[in-house]
């Protein structure tokens, strides 16, 4: 939620359930074919997403909401 950044480490992918990989290139358009793919160790950013978390402002009006609710049925 707060963000930063991760190491990912360096792997190899092989296909489980298929004789090959298969992806399109987002250059060119075009299909790729491989029997395995190396992806080299790489640092990964990841956003902050503080939008997810409740504000105490929500938390007032969570209240309020369900406060008025119940004293609207219990009339």
């Amino acid at each position: 939620q707060e963000g930063g950044s991760i190491r990912i480490p360096a792997r190899d992918i092989y296909p489980v359930k298929a004789k090959a990989l298969h992806w399109v290139d987002p250059g060119t358009g075009e299909d790729v074919f491989a029997m395995h793919v190396h992806q080299d160790e790489r640092t990964a950013k990841i956003p902050q997403r503080k939008f997810l978390l409740f504000q105490e402002e929500d938390k007032t009006n969570i209240v309020r909401v369900f406060t008025e609710y119940l004293e609207e049925i219990t009339r």
